[in-house]
């Protein structure tokens, strides 16, 4: 898939295939395709860190306790 390019019946099929979704029929797939578009959609829009070393981990702090 391109940038932009929409999901279409065939790479939700093979998307069923891949992650084992066997029992979707294939009248499914016009509803997967668009699930597949909306959730690639959104994964775009979140935002990240330019550099692994800038991600918000810092931020978390781990408490040992002693047993």
């Amino acid at each position: 898939m391109s940038d932009n390019a929409p999901f279409t019946n065939d790479d939700a099929r093979r998307f069923a295939q891949r992650y084992g979704m066997t029992k979707l029929r294939p009248e499914d797939m016009p509803a997967l395709a668009s699930a597949l578009d909306k959730m690639a959609e959104v994964g775009l829009a979140v935002t990240r860190a330019p550099s692994r070393f800038n991600a918000p981990a810092h931020v978390f702090k781990v408490r040992f306790t002693k047993p």
